[in-house]
């Protein structure tokens, strides 16, 4: 199941409105994992640019 961005806010909203701690943590805890999980996609794709480069300099060697 995916939640979009926009689900998870009115989630978030009624929960607050019904005073859901539980649900307000799990709402915090998903917002956290894709704010990692998008740190992590752009760690990834800056290293691999880097790779690509050092092994562009590397055939330009030979």
């Amino acid at each position: 199941m995916h939640i979009t961005d926009e689900e998870l806010k009115r989630i978030e909203h009624y929960a607050d409105k019904k005073h859901d701690a539980s649900t307000m943590l799990l709402v915090q805890v998903l917002q956290e994992l894709r704010e990692l999980k998008k740190l992590f996609n752009e760690s990834q794709n800056s290293g691999n640019s880097s790779d690509d480069s050092t092994n562009s300099a590397e055939k330009g060697k030979y």
